[in-house]
């Protein structure tokens, strides 16, 4: 004689007995959130949870594809949000360092000062070659998506080669103009000139370690490219970073 199972009440009688007291309704057990982040994880993923252990998923559709961290699809947003705020961060400092060029400017009775020298020409020729080394960014990022990995590695390489370019090009700028007798501590014109140029060449050079690391992260798994993410992060950097020059050129040739 088998066991009969109970049914679970649909509601609770507050006052017992089965009279006609007031009834509550039992809430269902909620179910309990995986993941902070709608849309995670992708369609398709046959993943672990978060501790690590199988995932779920029969496998029997023929649609489903196996999930790869490495290729991309990270939680939506993290990495994308987390840029953008360091890139306005980076434009409100930038937009300061104008802000006290122009005050300076129109203290000045005469731009540039008696005796200081131009801009130097020099500056056209760093302006082509931050252009080139976004635009070979772009077309790494085609390439991932292409899944070519020799114009990939290629496009990299050469656009580390371009910034590593542009930084002594400014170097040798400086020099020129401190042979020139023009400093920082000169005049209004001088201490700007470096201000602009220098902290930009800062930024220069942290997006060349962001770059080393995303040729690492193509290095560890050539077969799959590295994850898109970083690399299309890195161009976005360097995009911001040619636009942000462009104001500064256009500032300094005034």
């Amino acid at each position: 004689m088998g066991t009969r199972r109970m049914k679970k009440p649909d509601a609770l009688d507050l006052h017992g007995g089965g009279g006609t007291g007031l009834t509550t309704p039992i809430r269902p057990e909620r179910e309990k959130r995986r993941f902070r982040l709608d849309g995670w994880p992708p369609f398709g993923w046959r993943g672990g949870d978060d501790d690590g252990g199988g995932g779920g998923g029969d496998g029997d559709d023929d649609d489903e594809q196996e999930f790869d961290p490495w290729e991309g699809l990270p939680r939506p947003g993290t990495s994308d949000l987390g840029m953008a705020l360091a890139l306005i961060c980076i434009c409100m400092l930038f937009v300061i360092f104008l802000g006290l060029y122009v005050l300076i400017r129109k203290s000045a009775v005469e731009w540039p000062p008696p005796g200081a020298p131009g801009p130097p020409n020099g500056l056209w020729a760093s302006t082509a070659v931050l252009f080139l080394c976004s635009a070979t960014l772009a077309r790494g990022l085609a390439a991932h998506r292409r899944r070519q990995i020799g114009t990939l590695i290629k496009c990299l390489y050469a656009s580390a080669a371009l910034g590593v370019l542009f930084l002594a090009l400014q170097a040798f700028l400086w020099r020129g103009l401190f042979l020139d007798g023009l400093l920082p501590s000169t005049n209004g014109y001088g201490a700007i000139f470096y201000a602009l140029t220098g902290l930009h060449a800062i930024h220069i050079l942290g997006g060349l370690g962001y770059l080393a690391k995303v040729v690492g992260g193509v290095h560890m798994d050539r077969a799959r490219l590295g994850a898109e993410t970083p690399l299309r992060l890195c161009g976005v950097y360097w995009h911001v970073m040619g636009a942000i020059w462009l104001v500064v050129f256009v500032v300094l040739y005034l």
